[in-house]
């Protein structure tokens, strides 16, 4: 499971709580995790409303290969931390 927020923000909010302001290279949009996953023969779903995430993991966790499941979370929430 990734939690995917688009964008490296453990590092931003790090930046953020050390006074840095803009870190170079933490936003990642258009990165396919499911479509690399699926390349290298994983199976992957998205999962973009909660609903869908305990029957997914579920499955992730009876299934008998490793799979990913790309969970997306809300990309403007700035301090982690």
């Amino acid at each position: 499971m990734i939690l995917n927020n688009r964008g490296y923000s453990a590092l931003k909010a790090f930046g953020l709580a050390m006074g840095i302001e803009t870190l170079p290279g933490v936003n990642l949009p258009g990165i396919e995790l499911v479509n690399l996953a699926i390349g290298f023969g994983v199976s992957a779903e998205r999962i973009v409303h909660a609903n869908r995430l305990a029957p997914a993991l579920r499955e992730s966790f009876s299934a008998a290969a490793p799979t990913l499941l790309d969970v997306w979370v809300d990309p403007t929430v700035e301090r982690l931390y």
